[in-house]
């Protein structure tokens, strides 16, 4: 209990980075900020719902956290992630002893290793930023994910490694192709048809 009150401590502490006034005012002043953000809020909560898994207490499931992250910005995508683990807690696909967990470690954390991934790679043409960031950036979450909640079980769950190598982390190498696959599909898409709609996409100046 006292873990999974540290874990929501310092995602409050993240949220109160966040500047929420930011999003509302982008919200009022441009609609399409609205509904993407909405869009991807309700797409991030359907795949937080269909999980599957050998063990039900260790579920994996599609993230989709980067393009989420792409799309929004870290900003947004933290709330976007805040609103959906507490459709999650409501609904009881997640219990409350575990919810700070789902929250940091398989949500917020992963956007921000996405964001951070992104800045690296600025200036990029279509293709690159792609599958440079969102292809390596969706495995990058998965990956991320997968490990610091393998690790919150072993620790915090008293699961055995045996238990977490056979349910949790083999079954997880299942999701990396269509992980991957997801991300990219929904960013390559974008970028032919709606490049603005992706707030991290600086297109390349002439010259570079």
């Amino acid at each position: 209990m006292m873990t999974n009150a540290a874990l929501l401590a310092i995602t409050l502490i993240i949220f109160y980075t966040v500047d929420v006034k930011r999003l509302v005012a982008s919200m009022h002043a441009n609609y399409i900020v609205l509904h993407l953000f909405f869009a991807t809020t309700i797409a991030l909560t359907v795949l937080g719902v269909y999980r599957a898994g050998v063990d039900e207490t260790m579920p994996q499931h599609f993230l989709g956290l980067c393009a989420a992250t792409l799309i929004l910005g870290l900003n947004n995508v933290i709330i976007s992630c805040i609103i959906v683990g507490l459709i999650l807690l409501v609904t009881g696909q997640v219990a409350f002893i575990d919810w700070g967990a789902v929250l940091l470690l398989s949500m917020i954390l992963p956007c921000c290793l996405v964001a951070q991934w992104q800045k690296q790679c600025a200036q990029l043409n279509l293709w690159a930023f792609t599958f440079k960031v969102a292809a390596v950036g969706a495995l990058l979450t998965l990956l991320t994910k997968t490990a610091l909640m393998a690790s919150y079980y072993y620790v915090y769950h008293d699961k055995s490694i045996n238990e977490i190598i056979d349910s949790y982390l083999s079954i997880s190498t299942l999701f990396w192709f269509p992980e991957i696959l997801l991300n990219v599909t929904i960013i390559l898409t974008l970028l032919q048809h709606r490049p603005h709609w992706i707030a991290t996409y600086n297109a390349p100046t002439k010259g570079t």
